[in-house]
């Protein structure tokens, strides 16, 4: 919550400096890009929405989301859980 609104300002004082910047003074003046420009390149180039983060996303963070609600439904996972207590339930235990 507390982020949220600064990061939001910074985002959108990002988002106008494309427009605005033939009006800033000498370093930081640039040419400007038009809206269409703006917009097409934040959704069809690998640097924009869905670019590489998304790619990224789809391809490895789900498979461990999947792969993990299917050890939850089989039960796979309270027996991987409970493998280390079955194969050391004889040996006894000190203060780490």
């Amino acid at each position: 919550r507390k982020i949220g609104y600064p990061l939001f300002f910074i985002g959108l004082g990002f988002f106008l400096y494309n427009f605005l910047g033939p009006a800033f003074p000498g370093i930081l003046s640039h040419g400007g890009f038009s809206l269409g420009r703006t917009t097409g390149f934040l959704y069809t180039s690998l640097y924009g929405i869905y670019g590489r983060v998304t790619q990224i996303f789809a391809t490895y963070v789900f498979m461990f989301i999947l792969f993990g609600s299917v050890m939850k439904a089989t039960g796979a996972g309270e027996f991987f859980v409970e493998l280390p207590y079955l194969l050391t339930y004889k040996t006894k235990g000190a203060a780490a």
